[in-house]
């Protein structure tokens, strides 16, 4: 078999393909990326504080500011056994009395007496006299009463067919004189006038019976 004659193909004239001109690399977005934000990432911290630590007071505590159980001071106490917890303690009424710290109630000061103004003790008042408790004070007795010893809230009355001899702070109540009287509350006994008579404590003169008579004031007999 003859070889072929005919020749081979003749090389393109053609180039390949021209090389692209622009980059190869993808151009970056114009666009940026997400902002920033300018707010903080961390979450933030509320306003309201974390609760205090439980605190278990006992009856004559009470709570402090630093939130710490104390002890009450002389002259007052608390007598709350749960929450929520006093944050002081109440005074001693008045004519009460404490002198020891912790307290849950109060002491009654003994009749007569009266109590400190800071209820840290109890202090006497004077034949005459009368403990005020509401005025926190020792008061004179008044007209007609009468108190040996210092009396708790008022003094004692002088009765009927007696007297006190003093028109305030009387210490005594004794018995008018035949020949007087009174009808009680009085400072001085009255006189039996003339045709009437009286005994000792009396609390009122009498006429003279039928038949009898008498002409001379504060007469004990017809």
């Amino acid at each position: 078999m003859n070889p072929s004659t005919l020749p081979t193909p003749v090389p393109s004239s053609l180039p390949t393909a021209n090389p692209s001109l622009a980059p190869t690399e993808r151009k970056p977005s114009p666009a940026p990326s997400t902002a920033p934000s300018f707010l903080p990432t961390t979450p933030t911290p509320t306003a309201l504080p974390t609760p205090l630590p439980t605190a278990l007071c006992l009856p004559g505590q009470y709570l402090s500011s630093a939130g710490v159980c104390s002890d009450c001071g002389i002259g007052t106490y608390s007598n709350v056994s749960q929450p929520p917890w006093p944050t002081e303690c109440t005074s001693c009424a008045a004519g009460d009395y404490m002198i020891s710290t912790g307290a849950s109630a109060c002491e009654t000061c003994a009749s007569g007496k009266v109590s400190s103004v800071d209820r840290s003790s109890c202090g006497d008042c004077d034949a005459g006299t009368f403990v005020n408790y509401t005025a926190q004070s020792c008061a004179v007795c008044p007209w007609g009463r009468y108190a040996p010893s210092a009396q708790d809230d008022a003094c004692l009355e002088c009765g009927e067919g007696f007297h006190t001899a003093a028109r305030a702070g009387a210490t005594q109540c004794s018995a008018c004189d035949a020949g007087q009287y009174s009808a009680g509350l009085a400072v001085n006994c009255s006189v039996s006038v003339a045709g009437t008579y009286s005994g000792s404590r009396a609390s009122a003169c009498r006429d003279c019976p039928a038949g009898t008579y008498n002409t001379v004031p504060a007469s004990d007999t017809c």
